[in-house]
């Protein structure tokens, strides 16, 4: 609840076959499953007397910023969607062949990006070509990029000082775009 917000967050792993780590059932993952987690949280959500239903955002990190965007292209009830370091973005899960990038153009909330230059998944020129797709999409957005940090700058175990000042900034420029979207 920092800043006054509730989050959910979805087991996307419990459609996985028992027995395998947790880090393993990543493989098993498939968008249209995905989305339907991603609705069912959302409907979750609106349904809460203590929620706000016209202020809800989609959040993620790493694997979780796709899905935020792809969440935010296919259901729109979001408020804004917020990434950060968001890869995977040209690949589909599941045989339906359409990749989260395919999908960027039906994203009708405002999106703000955080992202390391020092990131290979994704990249710099995948973040471009995300930037160029939203835009030519009339999607409204702001993309922050961090010059001295890689993947995953969010992640506590990670102690640099640039890593913590972008940090910082990341999440503060986070808080205010929920604030006043």
């Amino acid at each position: 609840r920092e800043g006054g917000y509730l989050a959910c967050a979805p087991n996307f792993y419990h459609r996985a076959p028992p027995g395998y780590a947790l880090t393993d059932c990543k493989q098993f993952l498939k968008d249209s499953e995905v989305l339907a987690e991603i609705r069912a949280a959302t409907d979750y959500l609106r349904a809460r007397p203590d929620v706000d239903a016209s202020r809800i955002f989609i959040f993620g990190h790493c694997m979780g910023g796709r899905m935020a965007m792809m969440g935010a292209a296919k259901v729109h009830d979001y408020r804004g969607c917020v990434v950060f370091y968001g890869g995977g973005l040209f690949a589909s899960w599941g045989d339906e062949g359409v990749t989260a990038f395919d999908m960027l153009g039906d994203i009708r909330c405002p999106v703000i990006g955080f992202y390391g230059d020092h990131d290979v998944n994704p990249s710099p020129e995948h973040v471009n070509k995300v930037d160029a797709r939203l835009t030519e999409a009339g999607v409204p957005h702001v993309f922050h990029r961090y010059p001295d940090v890689g993947h995953g700058f969010q992640n506590s175990a990670h102690d640099a000082p640039e890593t913590r000042r972008a940090s910082a900034d990341a999440w503060a420029k986070a808080l205010d775009f929920m604030a006043h979207t």
